[in-house]
């Protein structure tokens, strides 16, 4: 059977499941809440999750910023391989799509045309698009 994910906003988790659930309040096999990034403590609060060619892409509102882990994680808070921030232009990224060559982020709070990012708070929706499904770190 594919991975399926459950997306827990509330409770900071994305329970990823080995078989479907049979029954009500059945654990998660494995739960991503919180984890080290570069040294840094991090922890998500995902709006939306994605899983393309073995790829898992999860949007991080409360960091803004996007995590993507090369494969599903097979053990409990394991940090993503790749972070992305837009260089700083993320506000609440919100929205996943990707064919496996390309990504697209719908941001519902882009910090568009700030010129000190770390203190503009995005009013407008943005569509960030890469080309070339990415593999480096974005640290913005």
């Amino acid at each position: 059977m594919e991975d399926m994910l459950l997306l827990q906003t509330q409770q900071c988790q994305n329970p990823d499941r080995d078989e479907f659930p049979t029954k009500n309040g059945e654990p998660a096999d494995i739960y991503i809440e919180e984890f080290n990034f570069n040294g840094e403590p991090k922890r998500i609060a995902p709006w939306a999750v994605y899983i393309v060619d073995g790829k898992l892409i999860a949007t991080a509102t409360a960091d803004s910023k996007v995590y993507i882990w090369n494969e599903i994680p097979k053990e409990n808070n394991t940090p993503p391989d790749i972070m992305l921030t837009a260089n700083g232009m993320f506000g609440t990224p919100r929205e996943i799509w990707s064919d496996g060559e390309r990504l697209v982020i719908g941001d519902h709070n882009a910090k568009f045309n700030c010129e000190d990012s770390e203190n503009c708070f995005g009013t407008v929706s943005g569509t960030f698009v890469w080309k070339e499904f990415p593999n480096y770190i974005d640290e913005g």
